[in-house]
Protein backbone atom coordinates (compact mmCIF):
# COMPACT_ATOMS: atom_id res chain seq x y z
CA UNK A 1 0.00 0.00 0.00
CA UNK A 2 1.83 2.98 0.73
CA UNK A 3 4.99 3.32 2.27
CA UNK A 4 5.27 5.32 6.01
CA UNK A 5 8.45 5.67 7.55
CA UNK A 6 6.47 4.83 11.19
CA UNK A 7 5.55 5.49 14.84
CA UNK A 8 3.03 8.27 15.46
CA UNK A 9 5.63 10.96 15.53
CA UNK A 10 6.67 9.90 12.29
CA UNK A 11 4.56 7.29 12.06
CA UNK A 12 1.33 9.10 11.27
CA UNK A 13 2.70 10.69 8.45
CA UNK A 14 3.96 7.05 7.77
CA UNK A 15 1.37 5.52 8.24
CA UNK A 16 -0.63 6.39 5.29
CA UNK A 17 2.45 6.20 2.90
CA UNK A 18 3.76 2.77 4.83
CA UNK A 19 0.86 0.21 4.99
CA UNK A 20 0.58 -0.35 1.08
CA UNK A 21 4.38 -1.19 0.92
CA UNK A 22 7.17 -3.65 1.88
CA UNK A 23 9.43 -3.23 4.23
CA UNK A 24 13.00 -1.36 4.41
CA UNK A 25 16.04 -3.80 4.03
CA UNK A 26 16.88 -4.80 7.23
CA UNK A 27 20.44 -6.48 8.75
CA UNK A 28 18.36 -8.49 11.40
CA UNK A 29 19.92 -12.35 10.80
CA UNK A 30 18.03 -13.85 14.01
CA UNK A 31 16.81 -17.68 13.24
CA UNK A 32 13.26 -17.31 12.44
CA UNK A 33 12.58 -13.54 11.55
CA UNK A 34 12.92 -12.71 8.00
CA UNK A 35 14.89 -10.44 6.63
CA UNK A 36 12.59 -7.90 4.91
CA UNK A 37 12.25 -6.32 1.65
CA UNK A 38 12.36 -2.92 0.59
CA UNK A 39 9.10 -0.90 1.19
CA UNK A 40 6.61 -0.23 -1.84
CA UNK A 41 4.48 2.35 -3.16
CA UNK A 42 3.88 3.77 -6.74
CA UNK A 43 0.38 3.03 -9.28
CA UNK A 44 -0.30 1.28 -12.52
CA UNK A 45 0.84 2.29 -15.65
CA UNK A 46 2.43 1.22 -19.31
CA UNK A 47 4.29 -2.54 -19.88
CA UNK A 48 1.49 -4.38 -17.27
CA UNK A 49 2.46 -7.84 -17.19
CA UNK A 50 -0.69 -9.55 -15.74
CA UNK A 51 0.54 -12.97 -16.01
CA UNK A 52 3.11 -11.62 -13.01
CA UNK A 53 0.31 -10.31 -10.68
CA UNK A 54 -2.05 -13.42 -11.08
CA UNK A 55 0.87 -15.68 -10.14
CA UNK A 56 2.23 -13.99 -7.26
CA UNK A 57 -1.32 -13.40 -6.43
CA UNK A 58 -2.43 -16.98 -6.28
CA UNK A 59 1.43 -17.37 -4.59
CA UNK A 60 -0.01 -14.78 -2.03
CA UNK A 61 -3.39 -16.39 -1.65
CA UNK A 62 -1.74 -20.25 -0.84
CA UNK A 63 0.89 -18.39 1.76
CA UNK A 64 -1.84 -16.73 3.21
CA UNK A 65 -4.58 -18.99 3.33
CA UNK A 66 -6.91 -16.24 1.87
CA UNK A 67 -8.59 -16.57 -1.58
CA UNK A 68 -8.60 -13.16 -3.89
CA UNK A 69 -11.91 -11.79 -4.08
CA UNK A 70 -10.81 -9.42 -6.93
CA UNK A 71 -7.74 -9.15 -9.85
CA UNK A 72 -5.29 -7.24 -9.35
CA UNK A 73 -2.68 -5.88 -11.92
CA UNK A 74 0.63 -5.27 -12.53
CA UNK A 75 2.94 -2.57 -13.75
CA UNK A 76 6.99 -2.09 -13.80
CA UNK A 77 7.79 1.72 -14.03
CA UNK A 78 11.08 3.17 -14.96
CA UNK A 79 12.78 5.67 -12.47
CA UNK A 80 11.22 8.68 -14.02
CA UNK A 81 7.12 7.67 -13.99
CA UNK A 82 7.98 5.95 -10.46
CA UNK A 83 9.52 8.88 -9.06
CA UNK A 84 6.33 10.82 -10.64
CA UNK A 85 3.88 8.34 -9.32
CA UNK A 86 5.78 8.38 -5.79
CA UNK A 87 5.75 12.34 -5.67
CA UNK A 88 1.57 11.72 -6.75
CA UNK A 89 0.93 9.35 -3.72
CA UNK A 90 3.10 10.81 -1.31
CA UNK A 91 1.21 14.97 -2.11
CA UNK A 92 -1.74 12.46 -0.94
CA UNK A 93 -0.68 10.68 2.00
CA UNK A 94 1.10 13.60 3.50
CA UNK A 95 -0.67 16.22 4.46
CA UNK A 96 1.46 19.76 4.52
CA UNK A 97 -0.33 21.54 7.72
CA UNK A 98 0.30 17.27 9.08
CA UNK A 99 4.14 17.36 8.24
CA UNK A 100 4.53 21.03 10.29
CA UNK A 101 3.10 20.12 13.26
CA UNK A 102 4.88 16.92 13.84
CA UNK A 103 8.18 18.76 12.86
CA UNK A 104 7.73 21.10 15.36
CA UNK A 105 7.49 18.75 17.78
CA UNK A 106 10.41 16.87 16.95
CA UNK A 107 12.17 20.45 16.64
CA UNK A 108 10.59 21.67 20.23
CA UNK A 109 12.12 18.24 21.58
CA UNK A 110 15.68 19.00 19.90
CA UNK A 111 15.22 15.43 17.66
CA UNK A 112 15.93 17.67 14.33
CA UNK A 113 17.00 21.09 13.82
CA UNK A 114 14.74 23.84 13.91
CA UNK A 115 15.40 24.38 10.01
CA UNK A 116 14.89 20.71 9.18
CA UNK A 117 12.61 20.55 6.36
CA UNK A 118 10.15 17.03 7.48
CA UNK A 119 8.21 16.49 4.42
CA UNK A 120 11.62 17.14 1.99
CA UNK A 121 13.34 14.27 4.63
CA UNK A 122 10.77 12.11 4.30
CA UNK A 123 10.46 12.10 0.69
CA UNK A 124 13.89 11.64 0.03
CA UNK A 125 13.78 8.92 2.11
CA UNK A 126 10.87 7.50 0.41
CA UNK A 127 12.72 7.86 -2.96
CA UNK A 128 15.88 6.11 -1.52
CA UNK A 129 14.12 3.33 -0.21
CA UNK A 130 10.71 2.90 -2.27
CA UNK A 131 10.44 0.20 -4.95
CA UNK A 132 6.98 -1.28 -5.35
CA UNK A 133 2.76 -0.25 -3.79
CA UNK A 134 -0.17 -1.82 -3.86
CA UNK A 135 -2.77 1.04 -4.61
CA UNK A 136 -6.22 0.10 -3.20
CA UNK A 137 -7.76 2.96 -5.24
CA UNK A 138 -6.25 1.06 -8.47
CA UNK A 139 -5.84 -2.57 -7.37
CA UNK A 140 -2.90 -2.11 -8.84
CA UNK A 141 1.04 -3.61 -7.82
CA UNK A 142 3.54 -1.27 -9.07
CA UNK A 143 7.43 -1.65 -8.91
CA UNK A 144 10.29 0.23 -9.93
CA UNK A 145 11.64 -1.38 -12.94
CA UNK A 146 15.56 -1.43 -11.44
CA UNK A 147 14.30 -4.70 -9.65
CA UNK A 148 16.29 -7.89 -10.51
CA UNK A 149 13.65 -10.93 -11.65
CA UNK A 150 14.23 -12.39 -7.84
CA UNK A 151 13.31 -9.21 -6.17
CA UNK A 152 10.10 -8.05 -8.53
CA UNK A 153 8.68 -11.38 -7.38
CA UNK A 154 9.76 -10.68 -3.62
CA UNK A 155 8.22 -7.30 -3.90
CA UNK A 156 5.33 -8.56 -5.52
CA UNK A 157 4.44 -11.29 -3.51
CA UNK A 158 4.62 -8.80 -0.27
CA UNK A 159 2.29 -6.41 -1.90
CA UNK A 160 0.28 -9.02 -3.19
CA UNK A 161 -0.43 -9.77 0.49
CA UNK A 162 -1.49 -6.39 1.05
CA UNK A 163 -3.53 -6.39 -1.73
CA UNK A 164 -5.60 -9.76 0.14
CA UNK A 165 -5.63 -8.00 3.02
CA UNK A 166 -7.26 -4.73 1.77
CA UNK A 167 -9.70 -7.13 -0.38
CA UNK A 168 -10.68 -9.10 2.98
CA UNK A 169 -10.25 -6.81 5.91
CA UNK A 170 -10.61 -3.42 3.98
CA UNK A 171 -7.34 -1.86 5.65
CA UNK A 172 -6.92 0.56 2.51
CA UNK A 173 -9.41 2.98 3.59
CA UNK A 174 -8.61 2.50 7.69
CA UNK A 175 -5.00 4.79 7.02
CA UNK A 176 -6.08 7.97 7.00
CA UNK A 177 -5.11 10.28 9.62
CA UNK A 178 -7.04 12.38 11.92
CA UNK A 179 -6.47 13.79 15.20
CA UNK A 180 -5.84 11.70 17.71
CA UNK A 181 -5.93 8.36 15.77
CA UNK A 182 -1.89 8.25 15.42
CA UNK A 183 -1.30 5.27 17.55
CA UNK A 184 -4.49 3.16 15.91
CA UNK A 185 -2.88 4.12 12.39
CA UNK A 186 0.60 2.99 13.50
CA UNK A 187 -1.33 -0.21 15.05
CA UNK A 188 -2.61 -1.39 11.96
CA UNK A 189 -0.05 -0.74 9.65
CA UNK A 190 2.09 -2.93 11.92
CA UNK A 191 -0.39 -5.62 11.84
CA UNK A 192 -0.19 -5.36 7.97
CA UNK A 193 3.35 -5.53 7.64
CA UNK A 194 3.62 -8.51 10.20
CA UNK A 195 1.06 -10.36 8.78
CA UNK A 196 3.11 -9.87 5.16
CA UNK A 197 6.42 -10.76 6.48
CA UNK A 198 4.96 -14.10 7.94
CA UNK A 199 3.10 -14.74 5.09
CA UNK A 200 6.16 -14.05 2.43
CA UNK A 201 8.41 -16.09 4.75
CA UNK A 202 6.12 -19.15 5.37
CA UNK A 203 5.98 -19.29 1.31
CA UNK A 204 9.33 -20.40 1.22
CA UNK A 205 10.41 -18.90 -2.11
CA UNK A 206 14.11 -19.74 -2.27
CA UNK A 207 14.26 -17.49 -5.61
CA UNK A 208 13.13 -14.17 -4.02
CA UNK A 209 16.45 -12.27 -3.58
CA UNK A 210 16.26 -9.02 -1.31
CA UNK A 211 16.59 -5.74 -2.97
CA UNK A 212 19.46 -3.65 -2.02
CA UNK A 213 18.31 0.00 -0.58
CA UNK A 214 19.50 2.96 -2.29
CA UNK A 215 22.28 4.68 -0.28
CA UNK A 216 22.24 8.43 -0.52
CA UNK A 217 26.16 9.37 1.06
CA UNK A 218 25.27 13.44 0.90
CA UNK A 219 21.76 13.42 2.98
CA UNK A 220 21.91 10.43 5.42
CA UNK A 221 18.31 10.32 7.38
CA UNK A 222 18.12 10.93 10.72
CA UNK A 223 18.40 7.82 13.00
CA UNK A 224 15.07 8.38 14.33
CA UNK A 225 13.16 8.32 10.74
CA UNK A 226 15.17 5.20 10.18
CA UNK A 227 14.26 3.61 13.57
CA UNK A 228 10.61 4.90 13.02
CA UNK A 229 10.79 3.10 9.47
CA UNK A 230 11.40 -0.20 10.91
CA UNK A 231 9.52 -0.19 13.94
CA UNK A 232 6.17 -1.41 12.04
CA UNK A 233 7.95 -4.30 10.59
CA UNK A 234 9.85 -5.59 13.41
CA UNK A 235 6.63 -5.12 16.28
CA UNK A 236 4.14 -6.36 13.50
CA UNK A 237 5.84 -9.40 12.96
CA UNK A 238 6.34 -10.39 16.25
CA UNK A 239 2.47 -9.86 16.85
CA UNK A 240 1.23 -11.94 13.61
CA UNK A 241 3.82 -14.92 14.44
CA UNK A 242 2.71 -15.37 17.87
CA UNK A 243 -0.55 -15.27 16.88
CA UNK A 244 -0.22 -17.89 14.56
CA UNK A 245 1.76 -19.76 16.63
CA UNK A 246 -1.30 -20.37 18.83
CA UNK A 247 -3.78 -20.31 16.06
CA UNK A 248 -2.50 -20.24 12.53
CA UNK A 249 -4.36 -17.59 10.24
CA UNK A 250 -7.27 -18.44 11.67
CA UNK A 251 -6.15 -16.19 15.06
CA UNK A 252 -4.66 -13.76 12.98
CA UNK A 253 -7.96 -13.28 10.66
CA UNK A 254 -9.87 -12.83 14.33
CA UNK A 255 -7.19 -10.35 14.97
CA UNK A 256 -8.08 -8.42 12.13
CA UNK A 257 -11.75 -8.64 13.17
CA UNK A 258 -11.09 -7.31 16.45
CA UNK A 259 -7.62 -5.25 16.25
CA UNK A 260 -5.30 -3.80 18.97
CA UNK A 261 -6.62 -0.70 20.64
CA UNK A 262 -3.54 0.48 20.81
CA UNK A 263 0.52 -0.38 20.46
CA UNK A 264 0.95 -1.10 23.73
CA UNK A 265 -1.51 -4.14 23.18
CA UNK A 266 0.23 -4.79 19.54
CA UNK A 267 3.59 -4.83 22.14
CA UNK A 268 2.61 -7.04 24.76
CA UNK A 269 -0.05 -10.16 23.35
CA UNK A 270 -1.52 -10.56 26.64
CA UNK A 271 -2.74 -7.29 27.33
CA UNK A 272 -4.34 -7.45 23.67
CA UNK A 273 -5.87 -10.69 25.16
CA UNK A 274 -7.23 -9.07 27.97
CA UNK A 275 -8.40 -5.86 26.84
CA UNK A 276 -6.56 -4.00 28.55
CA UNK A 277 -7.59 -0.22 28.13
CA UNK A 278 -5.89 3.49 27.94
CA UNK A 279 -6.68 6.41 29.62
CA UNK A 280 -7.68 8.77 27.03
CA UNK A 281 -6.96 12.47 28.15
CA UNK A 282 -8.29 15.77 27.43
CA UNK A 283 -6.58 18.46 26.28
CA UNK A 284 -4.11 20.77 27.67
CA UNK A 285 -5.08 23.54 30.56
CA UNK A 286 -4.68 26.35 29.23
CA UNK A 287 -5.71 28.94 32.29
CA UNK A 288 -7.46 31.80 29.91
CA UNK A 289 -4.26 31.80 27.17
CA UNK A 290 -5.56 32.58 23.79
CA UNK A 291 -3.91 29.33 22.12
CA UNK A 292 -5.15 27.36 18.70
CA UNK A 293 -4.42 23.60 18.73
CA UNK A 294 -2.81 22.78 15.70
CA UNK A 295 -2.09 18.88 15.80
CA UNK A 296 -3.06 16.75 18.74
CA UNK A 297 -2.30 12.85 18.59
CA UNK A 298 -1.78 9.91 20.61
CA UNK A 299 1.70 8.34 20.09
CA UNK A 300 1.32 4.72 22.01
CA UNK A 301 4.24 2.60 23.94
CA UNK A 302 5.72 2.39 20.26
CA UNK A 303 5.93 6.05 19.64
CA UNK A 304 6.84 7.01 23.40
CA UNK A 305 9.39 4.22 23.13
CA UNK A 306 10.95 5.51 19.61
CA UNK A 307 11.30 9.16 21.33
CA UNK A 308 12.75 7.82 24.20
CA UNK A 309 15.18 6.34 22.10
CA UNK A 310 16.45 8.99 21.38
CA UNK A 311 17.64 10.10 24.77
CA UNK A 312 18.38 6.16 26.23
CA UNK A 313 19.33 2.64 24.79
CA UNK A 314 17.06 0.98 23.01
CA UNK A 315 16.66 -1.74 26.13
CA UNK A 316 16.50 1.11 28.51
CA UNK A 317 13.59 2.90 26.39
CA UNK A 318 11.98 -0.43 25.51
CA UNK A 319 11.38 -0.48 29.48
CA UNK A 320 10.60 2.68 30.24
CA UNK A 321 7.46 2.75 27.63
CA UNK A 322 6.61 -0.83 28.97
CA UNK A 323 4.23 0.76 31.52
CA UNK A 324 2.25 3.38 29.05
CA UNK A 325 -1.28 3.78 30.43
CA UNK A 326 -1.92 6.56 27.74
CA UNK A 327 -0.64 9.96 26.25
CA UNK A 328 -1.46 13.19 24.41
CA UNK A 329 0.77 15.47 22.78
CA UNK A 330 -0.73 18.87 21.70
CA UNK A 331 1.49 21.30 19.70
CA UNK A 332 -0.31 25.12 20.22
CA UNK A 333 -0.24 28.15 18.35
CA UNK A 334 -0.37 30.60 21.62
CA UNK A 335 -0.65 34.08 20.18
CA UNK A 336 2.20 33.81 17.03
CA UNK A 337 4.39 31.12 19.43
CA UNK A 338 4.82 27.40 19.08
CA UNK A 339 3.92 25.68 22.34
CA UNK A 340 4.52 21.40 22.84
CA UNK A 341 2.83 19.79 25.65
CA UNK A 342 3.12 16.00 25.89
CA UNK A 343 1.61 14.56 28.83
CA UNK A 344 2.42 10.66 29.33
CA UNK A 345 0.34 8.43 31.58
CA UNK A 346 1.08 5.15 33.40
CA UNK A 347 0.45 1.81 35.13
CA UNK A 348 2.10 2.47 38.11
CA UNK A 349 4.44 5.29 40.19
CA UNK A 350 7.27 2.97 39.29
CA UNK A 351 6.12 2.98 35.48
CA UNK A 352 6.47 6.84 35.55
CA UNK A 353 10.35 6.96 37.75
CA UNK A 354 11.34 4.89 34.42
CA UNK A 355 10.16 6.92 32.41
CA UNK A 356 10.67 9.81 33.86
CA UNK A 357 14.82 9.02 34.73
CA UNK A 358 14.34 8.48 31.05
CA UNK A 359 13.43 12.20 29.70
CA UNK A 360 14.79 14.04 32.99
CA UNK A 361 18.37 12.18 31.75
CA UNK A 362 18.10 14.56 28.00
CA UNK A 363 16.20 17.75 30.26
CA UNK A 364 17.74 17.40 33.44
CA UNK A 365 17.77 21.37 33.98
CA UNK A 366 16.36 23.72 31.27
CA UNK A 367 18.71 25.61 28.98
CA UNK A 368 17.18 28.65 26.79
CA UNK A 369 18.74 27.18 23.82
CA UNK A 370 16.51 24.39 24.32
CA UNK A 371 13.81 25.54 26.54
CA UNK A 372 12.04 22.34 28.06
CA UNK A 373 11.06 21.68 31.14
CA UNK A 374 9.79 18.14 32.87
CA UNK A 375 7.56 17.60 36.00
CA UNK A 376 5.76 14.50 37.16
CA UNK A 377 2.30 14.41 39.60
CA UNK A 378 0.97 11.12 40.49
CA UNK A 379 1.63 8.27 37.88
CA UNK A 380 2.59 10.99 35.16
CA UNK A 381 4.60 12.67 33.46
CA UNK A 382 4.59 15.85 32.08
CA UNK A 383 6.77 18.04 29.05
CA UNK A 384 6.52 21.60 27.58
CA UNK A 385 8.48 23.57 25.49
CA UNK A 386 8.38 26.75 23.88
CA UNK A 387 10.61 29.37 22.34
CA UNK A 388 9.89 31.99 24.94
CA UNK A 389 12.01 30.47 27.38
CA UNK A 390 12.54 28.31 30.66
CA UNK A 391 10.28 30.03 32.71
CA UNK A 392 7.24 29.67 30.15
CA UNK A 393 7.89 26.19 29.75
CA UNK A 394 8.13 26.00 33.69
CA UNK A 395 4.86 27.60 33.49
CA UNK A 396 3.11 25.64 30.93
CA UNK A 397 3.73 21.97 33.29
CA UNK A 398 2.63 24.41 36.09
CA UNK A 399 -0.56 24.64 34.18
CA UNK A 400 -0.88 20.58 33.86
CA UNK A 401 -0.33 20.21 37.30
CA UNK A 402 -3.40 20.11 39.81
Amino acid sequence: MTSAFRSCVVACLTATLCLRCTPPTRTDTTPGRPNPPLSSTGAPSQNTTPPAGVRLLAAAARARSLEPLRPVTSSRLDAERFEARLREQFELSVPTALAESQQRLLSALGIVPADFDLRSELLRFAAANVVGLYSPERQDLCVHDRLTPGQFDGVLLHEAVHALQDQHFGIGAELVPQPGNGDRLATLQAMAEGDALLAVSLAQRPGIVQPTPLVDEVNTPPAFLVRAAAAPYHDGFEFIARLYAEGGWEAVNRAWAHPPSSTEQLLHVEKYQAREPFRELPPPALDGIACTTTYWDVLGEQGARLLFEEWATPNRAAVAARGWNGDRVDVLDCEGSAVVVWRLAFDTTADRERALGVVQGRFATCDDTLPVAVAHHATSVIVAATPRGCDEARAWVRRQTP
